[in-house]
């Protein structure tokens, strides 16, 4: 109980805080905030596979996701590999999960994986994640 509890709470966290600032007026794209802004505002923006992925402020990228100690997490993707675009195109969002708490759940928004979540080290990325893209990723 007290797991699920603490993942619900990260994961509306991470949300609301994404919300906020997706609102938020910016001069870099009508649709929102650019990965530039984002890293200005305290979130870490990161090239990884195909696009950059920001994580928002609290969750320290090393060494809590790196070596598992977030039991989830959700990041903004934009399509560029450089995280100090001002005008990155947002793909949408990617939701995480620790793989030990991850219980086969599909992701109905991602036809790249037929709609599962993707253990991250099978892509390349070696932190101990499933992740499910709220969008078509491609790959």
């Amino acid at each position: 109980m007290r797991r699920w509890l603490v993942t619900r709470l990260l994961v509306a966290s991470g949300l609301v805080g994404m919300l906020t600032l997706m609102a938020a007026p910016s001069s870099a794209s009508a649709s929102g905030p650019s990965p530039g802004q984002l890293s200005e505002q305290g979130w870490t923006c990161v090239f990884s596979v195909h696009a950059v992925h920001c994580i928002p402020p609290g969750i320290p990228l090393v060494p809590d996701i790196v070596t598992g100690q977030v039991p989830a997490f959700t990041t903004l993707v934009f399509d560029t590999h450089d995280p100090t675009a001002q005008d990155a195109p947002f793909l949408g969002t990617e939701h995480n999960i620790r793989a030990d708490l991850f219980q086969g759940q599909p992701c109905p928004t991602d036809p790249s994986f037929n709609f599962q979540y993707v253990f991250l080290p099978r892509i390349g990325v070696h932190i101990p994640y499933y992740a499910c893209h709220r969008f078509n990723s491609g790959l």
